[in-house]
């Protein structure tokens, strides 16, 4: 799960509001701040690809938590800075997060608890599917769901805070419906995208407006808001989703070129956007961001800065492969030729 330095707008074709959800589990005193009134959906069609965005508070509690337990160095450190200064974490919580973490690395991204709790659920009733699909054992749902029962409460006025950002997001959906459609006509054809795919987005409380990210991962896509450039985030975090027939692929290649596999794909995605959806006008986010590494001392084998190289080094082949039409099979081998020119030898 990766962090994206981007800022775009997407076409919203659809909306529809239901009454159905969405809690976490507070004790019943506290359901009525906890429980948002109505859960609003948007769903944003590209052809053959459909992303339908929620606020799930079950999804924006398990994102949350998940972050706090930094069992990955892909977490986004910004939710453990809030936590030190405005949630003054005890022994048992660091406890639970402890328990969440261990759980998690067991796993791993996208085997279980995304399909489990990243959902329109209230927390109980996504602990309790999550057994009956198999997607998790009783003992792990029972855990996760006492996990997020006890960190729900604590995040009420984080949600609150933060909540016009996410319903303004939602606005600026609707508001930019025209931008990206032949974006995403051409990254459709690119990605080779063959039957209809419709993917859930959770809306995620941030921490910092300074810093946001997402992830792709399980089926489902989170975007963090507040961020720069939560459209951009989205707009990237969906490219994964279109690419993930071909991980097998992604990994083939890099394996065979000596390349991380996770930094050709990361890299390809990144080339992609922030790589040509940003304004050259006015920034380019890779070269930027790779600056800000290599300046404070990051070395060149990162896999941060190895993944915003091979994004920059790509990215005028992936233009040049979009303009002409070409799908990703014809596009894979030369990204990684062109890579490979670049490494020692």
């Amino acid at each position: 799960m990766r962090r994206p330095f981007l800022s775009f707008g997407l076409v919203a074709l659809a909306v529809s509001v239901g009454s159905a959800q969405q809690a976490g589990g507070p004790p019943k005193s506290e359901v009525a701040s906890v429980r948002p009134v109505q859960a609003v959906t948007v769903e944003l069609e590209f052809g053959r690809f459909t992303i339908s965005v929620s606020d799930s508070w079950t999804a924006q509690v398990f994102h949350i938590v998940d972050q706090l337990a930094h069992w990955d160095e892909s977490s986004h450190l910004a939710y453990r800075r809030w936590a030190r200064t405005s949630l003054g974490l005890d022994a048992e919580d660091r406890q639970l997060l402890q328990k969440h973490a261990e759980m998690r690395r067991v796993r791993g991204w996208g085997n279980g608890f995304e399909q489990a709790f990243l959902v329109e659920h209230s927390i109980e009733v996504a602990a309790a599917r999550a057994v009956d699909q198999k997607l998790l054992s009783a003992d792990e749902a029972a855990s996760e769901q006492t996990i997020l029962l006890h960190f729900a409460p604590k995040l009420i006025a984080l949600r609150d805070q933060h909540r016009p950002q996410i319903e303004a997001f939602k606005e600026q959906l609707l508001a930019e419906r025209q931008r990206l459609s032949p974006w995403f006509d051409k990254l459709v054809k690119f990605s080779e995208t063959k039957a209809a795919v419709k993917v859930p987005v959770f809306l995620v409380t941030n921490t910092e407006d300074s810093s946001g990210g997402g992830g792709a991962d399980g089926g489902r896509i989170v975007v963090e808001v507040p961020a720069p450039g939560p459209m951009g985030i989205l707009f990237h975090e969906s490219l994964h989703a279109l690419l993930e027939p071909h991980l097998d692929e992604i990994k083939a290649a890099g394996e065979a070129a000596g390349i991380r596999w996770e930094n050709l794909n990361e890299g390809i995605v990144y080339a992609m956007s922030p790589g040509l959806t940003d304004n050259p006008a006015e920034v380019d986010a890779l070269a930027e961001q790779l600056v800000r590494f290599l300046a404070r001392g990051t070395p060149a084998s990162d896999n941060y800065a190895e993944t915003f190289m091979i994004a920059i080094v790509i990215r005028p082949m992936l233009r040049a492969s979009i303009d002409a039409g070409e799908t990703f099979t014809l596009f894979l081998p030369k990204a990684v030729a062109k890579w490979r020119s670049f490494m020692p030898r």
